[in-house]
């Protein structure tokens, strides 16, 4: 038997794998919470479709971690890159983040100086 999920709107964009506008907060709220630099490393993915890396950083860890990014590890010729692409579940964290951020939901997060 198939199970038809509702549709699911949030902030104007009709969410494909959280189940709820709840569930999508709370992603943004975990992305919020591993800092400004895998923000930004998760909004560099979404806006080029995916990165190439030589090494993998704490906040390209972090992400893979969460879900929000997948890694991709290659090895040419002793030559070692990881790919990070822009999971749905991060976009949609993304998108949530933002929408929250516009409505005071939640403060931007500056760079730390």
């Amino acid at each position: 038997m198939i199970t038809i999920q509702p549709i699911v709107e949030y902030a104007g964009s009709i969410l494909l794998l959280h189940e709820s506008a709840a569930a999508v907060e709370e992603s943004a709220a975990q992305l919020q919470l591993l800092g400004i630099q895998a923000r930004k490393l998760l909004e560099q993915c979404v806006e080029q479709t995916s990165l190439t890396r030589t090494k993998l950083s704490k906040a390209a860890e972090a992400l893979d971690h969460a879900g929000f990014v997948k890694v991709v590890e290659s090895e040419a010729c002793f030559d070692r890159s990881y790919t990070l692409s822009a999971t749905l579940v991060g976009e949609e964290a993304l998108l949530a983040l933002e929408h929250l951020e516009t409505t005071g939901v939640f403060v931007r997060q500056r760079k730390a100086r």
